[in-house]
């Protein structure tokens, strides 16, 4: 069916509705699921949550992708985290606080074991810091 006009795109005008969002954007289930920072304390629990939800990133482009493989680079995965941040920051049922996210990220770099911000986790925040300063 042919792409629905602006005065009728769920996300367009002054009011979005933002209870669809993900019928027309999917990176705003993954938007969603950031939501669960707020309750993310330890420099590892935030982390995690942020691999995850780089994790589930790729799983979209993936099903993008009809199933097949989604390989993605650095350059690939930036601006995807970028729009999903972005998304997060618009969706009012997130909850999702530019200020409070960076304080966790900075927090989560400045404590989190050397070891561990060599590996996945590390690559997670800093991916997420970056996305987080294109975003605001």
């Amino acid at each position: 069916s042919p792409p629905a006009s602006a005065a009728h795109h769920p996300l367009a005008g002054a009011a979005p509705d933002w209870s669809r969002a993900e019928e027309v954007v999917p990176f705003a289930r993954v938007a969603r699921e950031l939501g669960v920072l707020r309750s993310a304390i330890t420099p590892l629990e935030v982390a995690e949550v942020l691999r995850r939800a780089l994790d589930r990133v790729c799983d979209v482009c993936r099903e993008l992708n009809g199933g097949g493989e989604a390989h993605l680079a650095a350059d690939d995965l930036m601006p995807l985290a970028t729009l999903t941040v972005c998304l997060a920051l618009r969706m009012p049922d997130v909850a999702f606080d530019a200020g409070k996210v960076l304080g966790q990220v900075l927090f989560a770099e400045a404590f989190m074991p050397e070891h561990s911000m060599l590996r996945e986790s590390g690559y997670a925040i800093t991916v997420v810091h970056t996305a987080l300063t294109n975003a605001t």
